[in-house]
């Protein structure tokens, strides 16, 4: 029985209900920890890398999240620890290495040893955005303005504003949001996403965090868009309308002049964008 998915390029993930991890589809670059192929230089695997996956195939075990960047993929198991592979050009996996000489990867997704007491993670431009056990957040790989040093090959902790935090997010473009004990949201990178007044969108970025709202338990970030949750189980939407915000707006060059409520009285439980989970 499946309980979670996630898909990259032409590939897909998909976890059981007691925690078994597959894969299927293009494994591009190993990217779905399926390769036979090793870490072998670019001439060796450039006409095999494309090798198709028909069916889901196991992976590994233990698995409560896999998430995805480009051709890099990282898997948290009930343990706490953070396992990768895939694309290694900028250190996003972890490895206390970059690889963008020759373009190296690992068979299959191996152990970041170093750490092991994760509970959460989220996908970033190039990295991967992390959150430990006392409300740590860490990064790897390359975030541009929207969390520190522009490159870090291994996970390396990101001075936030107000520590602990409780919830991590970041999207594929540059930004990047975490939610304080107290509920407080805060935002950098391309604040554009979180609603009108906190800044300008993109090339011009938010270098420090910043207080973008209060009584968030939740939020996901795509591109310059974002939906949040808030305590009282209510959606709100901001930044650049998209089709999947269910806001009835399929696009616009002009972002949301105010938070928009998804709905009127549903209580949501559960939501990703283009499908939301409603209690009533």
């Amino acid at each position: 029985i499946w309980c979670a998915m996630a898909g990259i390029n032409e590939g897909a993930f998909a976890i059981t209900t007691n925690g078994d991890l597959y894969s299927w589809g293009y494994n591009y670059n190993a990217t779905l920890g399926q390769s036979a192929l090793g870490r072998t230089l670019l001439a060796t695997w450039q006409s095999t890398y494309r090798a198709n996956i028909t069916i889901p195939t196991y992976v590994t075990s233990n698995v409560i999240k896999v998430v995805t960047i480009n051709s890099s993929t990282a898997i948290l198991k009930n343990d706490g620890t953070i396992w990768t592979c895939g694309l290694n050009g900028t250190g996003e996996l972890g490895y206390n290495v970059t690889e963008n000489n020759d373009y190296t990867y690992p068979s299959f997704a191996q152990e970041v040893t170093y750490k092991n007491n994760w509970i959460d993670i989220m996908p970033g431009k190039q990295g991967f955005l992390a959150l430990n056990t006392i409300g740590q957040v860490y990064y790897t790989g390359y975030f541009y303005s929207n969390a520190g040093s522009p490159i870090a090959t291994i996970f390396t902790q990101i001075d936030i504003a107000n520590p602990p935090a409780n919830t991590i997010s970041s999207a594929t473009s540059t930004t990047a949001a975490y939610i304080d004990s107290s509920y407080n949201l805060y935002g950098v990178g391309s604040s554009v996403a979180f609603g009108p007044g906190y800044g300008p969108w993109f090339p011009t970025y938010q270098t420090t965090w910043t207080s973008v709202g209060n009584t968030a338990v939740d939020i996901q970030i795509v591109g310059l868009s974002s939906i949040r949750k808030n305590n009282s189980n209510e959606l709100y939407a901001a930044g650049y309308p998209r089709a999947d915000m269910g806001i009835g707006i399929s696009g616009s060059s002009t972002p949301l002049a105010s938070l928009t409520k998804i709905g009127t009285t549903q209580t949501w439980q559960q939501y990703s964008y283009g499908w939301y989970i409603s209690s009533t």
